[in-house]
């Protein structure tokens, strides 16, 4: 489970930095 919300946190921080790559 540990390692799935670690998996999952990467994918949101992902994300997170392409929506930032994305305005800028």
């Amino acid at each position: 489970m540990a390692e799935f919300d670690v998996e999952t946190l990467s994918l949101k921080e992902l994300k997170s930095l392409q929506k930032d790559l994305a305005k800028a």
